[in-house]
């Protein structure tokens, strides 16, 4: 009876780690497709979005991944991974990790 209860643990917290993980992903995907928006949207208006709603995208609390125009010229994607967030600076080309 205790094996079954461990194999039951275990199947729920495998599930629950890989949808995690299907989660976090699909944030990051999103998190690149919204970089080639920004970046699409910089070279057909010669300047940077005011917001996202520029793009046709309305953000939310649920929303997969953030966009903020920090400058003219820069710009920072966000999404959350558990109590961090990863961080894609326009003008670094680089991701950081915060949290």
């Amino acid at each position: 009876m205790k094996k079954i209860v461990v194999l039951i643990f275990l199947l729920i917290l495998s599930f629950s780690i890989l949808s995690c993980c299907d989660t976090f992903g699909e944030r990051e995907n999103y998190a690149h497709e919204l970089i080639q928006k920004v970046e699409k949207f910089k070279n057909t208006n010669n300047r940077l979005p005011n917001d996202s709603s520029e793009l046709g995208i309305t953000e939310n609390e649920n929303s997969k991944a953030f966009y903020l125009k920090k400058t003219n010229a820069e710009f920072e994607i966000w999404y959350a991974i558990g109590f961090d967030s990863m961080i894609y600076n326009s003008k670094t080309k680089k991701w950081r990790e915060e949290g």
